[in-house]
């Protein structure tokens, strides 16, 4: 009898063991359930932030967008604008042409040395007749002769002009002379660079290059 309630005894102790150690496993199980609960509810905050930096990255994408769409067209608009300038400028300059290195004198039809007297000396020498013109010396008077304008009825008048100014370079009277066109402000920066890039290459193995101009 005594050795059956030991052996009851012992069995006792082995249970309660037992359960001690299934509450334990039960209560490391919830700790564990607990910190992978706290991870998730990490990880899902981190998802909806990142869901709202990415809502607000599209916002700010599409307002990007539409201000370069915005941007773009005005450029599109203002460059157009630009063109039609510039045409507009190269038309009403056309019956131009600027006249550099003329001795400058008062403005008397009188004086053989008049601005109006000399241009129509240089026609003459170029076996032109052409008498319509208006002369304009541009800028503000200094101690160099400025250049002279020359303003004719006909466009064809300043392309013959220009065509046959070369004939100037072999007379005695008139060789210093240069004609050119009245270029505009984006002609003249055009020309600009050109010139700069002609003496970059000439300083280098490029001798003989020259500039043509159309």
């Amino acid at each position: 009898m005594e050795n059956q309630l030991t052996e009851i005894n012992t069995s006792l102790n082995e249970l309660k063991s037992s359960q001690n150690k299934i509450i334990n496993s039960v209560n490391e199980q919830g700790k564990i359930l607990k910190n992978f609960n706290k991870k998730f509810e990490d990880i899902l905050e981190q998802i909806n932030k990142l869901s709202t930096e990415n809502s607000e990255l599209k916002n700010r994408i599409t307002f990007l967008e539409e201000n370069f769409k915005t941007s773009n067209k005005g450029n599109e608009i203002y460059f157009e604008q630009n063109i039609i300038n510039e045409l507009f400028d190269r038309q009403y300059r056309a019956k131009n042409i600027i006249v550099y290195n003329l001795p400058e004198a008062v403005s008397d039809s009188n004086n053989i040395n008049s601005d109006e007297n000399q241009i129509k000396l240089i026609i003459n020498e170029l076996k032109l007749n052409y008498k319509s013109m208006k002369l304009h010396r541009l800028g503000r008077p200094t101690n160099k002769d400025r250049p002279l304008k020359a303003t004719f009825s006909e466009v064809n008048h300043t392309f013959d002009i220009l065509r046959s100014q070369s004939n100037l370079r072999i007379t005695s009277l008139w060789s210093n002379i240069r004609i050119s066109s009245d270029r505009t402000e984006k002609q003249r920066e055009i020309m600009s660079n050109l010139r700069k890039e002609l003496e970059y290459r000439r300083n280098g193995d490029e001798t003989d290059i020259i500039i043509k101009i159309h």
